[in-house]
This record gives structure tokens, C-alpha cells and sequence, in this order.
């Protein structure tokens, strides 16, 4: 049985995408499983709904694999919560967004009788007029090794014969990759307090600056990355383009007057020096 913990835009949208393919799944809040009815628009299909009762299960050890969706900031207060109730070798998927690699590696310390696996999720979603909103489905769920056992459980196996989920070895080289993007659109978005991902496109000589900032500052964290200065910039800019119509999430929270995850993007240098635009930003 899968789980998910975090019932926001991914949990409930990444729970909508796995009932689609007939697989089901329990949504975990903070109070435990909880219910949802609502409508749903993938990319350019006709208007889908999602529904789920708040099913409870014959107890939480019943579930061999979950997904936590839940942001940075309440990572470690959702692992408090639920973790302890899993039985030893359940599956835990940590999709959050931001780097909180050092986070996971303590929760590994804390829950030795998990398998923890870390990955990313490269599906938009917001939430529109109470539309769950959901674009282009082709960058999918991808994860990989932390902690504990690479062997999958059969729900884990389940989901990584689809087309929505793939395994990859080197996971930590795809939440990197993320952070250096999100780094640079997150930050900007809030900093030119911009309505949609295309605003950015009129700053470009900015968006060049922080990235190659934040690329550097990468580097000086762990070493040469995969691929080089330019090739990064421009796979930027195509993900501009390419959710060009989105308003970004960090941007939405600002607006609403919610709390980001800028500490686990820009907030993660510190009080290094040379790093003007992520220390501005870091208070975001």
C-alpha cells in the first residue's frame, strides 16, 4: 500500500496522477489520512476530478511505500509524526523541494529501520479559482538510493513500471541540479515579484548574474558538476520557457504571506562571502 505524506499542489496531484493509472494511494495530513474532492485539468485534457475518502487503513504499518511532499521547512516535523508508526523496511520517498540532503542523512540516523530513497519531482502544479492545475507530465518522479536496502518493495516496483516514475542511481546529482535551477526562478520570481515564469525573460542579464553565482557556489559545495556553466544556463532558460505561463510556487507563498523554503535554497551559503545575490536572498 503507498502513502503520501503532504496533502498541498504535489501530494494531491501526484495522488490524482497515480488513481488516473489505477493505482491507489492514502493521503496523509497532519491530523492522519485525509479526504479530498476536488477538480482537476492535466495540461490540455478534458476536466478529471479527484476523490478520496479519508481511508484508513487496517493500521499504519500496512504501508510498504511513501512519498513525503511536504515542504523543507516541515520536513522533519511531518518524519517526527509519522515515521515511528512504519513498520522496519518501509520504503520512504523524501521529494521535497530545496536541499535537505543533511536533513534526510539525520532522519537516516533517526530511522535506521527505513530504506530512505530521495528524488525530485519535475511535474508543475497549482492549485486555480480551487482547480488543481497540472502541466506537462514528461519530466515525471525520480528517485533514488539514501539509506537502508535497495531492494524495492512491491509498491515501489509497482510504480517504477510506469511511465510516471523512474529509478535513477545518483540522486543526489538530480536535487542539486533542481536547487541550481529553483535557486535562480524561485529567488528572481519574488525579487521582480513577477506573475508568471516569462517575466524573467526581460531580465536575463540578472537571471545570468545569479545563475552563475549560484553555479559556483555549487561547485565550491560539491566539486565540478556534471555540465558546464553555458549547457546550464541554457537548460534554464528552456524551463523559463517552458512554464512560462506558471506563477511561481515561492512567489505564491510570498503573496499569500506564507512561509518559503529560501532556506533551502539560497539560505543553504550561509555566511559565506562572495555570494552578494544568494546572500540577498537568502532572506526570502
Amino acid at each position: 500500500m503507498i502513502a503520501i505524506i503532504g496533502n498541498g499542489c504535489v501530494g494531491k496531484g501526484l495522488a490524482y496522477l497515480l488513481n488516473d493509472i489505477g493505482i491507489e494511494v492514502t493521503l496523509l495530513g497532519r491530523s492522519g489520512p485525509v479526504s479530498c474532492d476536488q477538480g482537476v485539468k492535466v495540461s490540455d485534457q478534458p476536466l478529471g476530478k479527484l476523490k478520496l475518502g479519508a481511508r484508513r487503513s487496517t493500521a499504519t504499518e500496512d504501508f510498504d511505500l511513501v512519498l513525503v511532499t511536504v515542504k523543507a521547512y516541515s520536513l522533519l516535523e511531518a518524519a517526527e509524526q509519522h515515521f515511528p508508526a512504519f513498520s522496519p523496511g518501509t520504503t520512504v520517498v523524501c521529494l521535497t523541494n530545496g536541499y535537505v540532503v543533511p536533513e534526510i542523512n539525520e532522519l537516516a540516523k533517526i530511522f535506521p529501520q527505513l530504506t530512505l530513497r530521495a528524488g525530485v519531482v519535475r511535474i508543475g502544479f497549482k492549485e486555480n479559482s480551487g482547480c488543481l492545475e497540472i502541466s506537462s507530465t514528461k519530466g515525471g518522479v525520480s528517485w533514488g538510493p539514501i539509506a537502508g536496502s535497495n531492494n524495492s518493495s512491491r509498491s515501489e516496483q509497482e510504480l517504477l513500471e510506469t511511465s510516471l516514475c523512474n529509478w535513477v542511481d545518483d540522486p543526489l546529482r538530480l536535487i542539486r541540479e533542481k536547487w541550481l535551477q529553483n535557486v535562480v526562478i524561485n529567488h528572481l520570481s519574488v525579487y521582480f515579484s513577477s506573475k508568471k515564469n516569462l517575466d524573467l525573460i526581460a531580465h536575463s542579464e540578472t537571471v545570468a548574474e545569479v545563475y552563475s553565482e549560484a553555479y559556483g557556489f555549487g561547485e565550491e559545495l560539491w566539486g565540478t558538476w556534471e555540465f558546464s556553466e553555458v549547457e546550464g544556463y541554457q537548460d534554464l532558460v528552456k524551463l523559463i520557457r517552458l512554464t512560462s505561463d506558471n506563477e511561481n510556487s515561492m512567489m505564491c507563498d510570498t503573496r499569500l504571506g506564507r512561509q518559503t523554503e529560501a532556506k533551502f535554497l539560497a539560505g543553504i551559503v550561509g555566511s559565506r562571502d562572495g555570494y552578494p545575490w544568494l546572500s540577498r536572498f537568502a532572506g526570502y
